[in-house]
């Protein structure tokens, strides 16, 4: 399972993320937002992490926010 959280730091100091937690690169899950949610102009009920990505990296430019993205854990491979 691996987790995407991507995190907005605005020149305030606020901040909001949402993370998701998918068990292939190809699933879709609910995302759980966290912080200062009401910043956001629009938010997703369930991505992917990389559409995740996208959107936080779009939102970053268009707000004028840092963005830090991790990815904790692993997709298990069967061979």
């Amino acid at each position: 399972m691996i987790t995407t959280t991507c995190t907005l730091t605005f020149k305030d100091g606020t901040t909001v993320a949402g993370r998701v937690a998918v068990e292939t690169p190809f699933d879709d899950a609910h995302v759980i937002y966290s912080g200062h949610v009401h910043r956001l102009p629009r938010k997703l009920a369930k991505t992917s992490p990389a559409v995740l990505r996208v959107m936080f990296r779009n939102l970053a430019r268009e707000l004028g926010a840092e963005i830090n993205i991790t990815d904790e854990g692993k997709f298990d491979v069967e061979e």
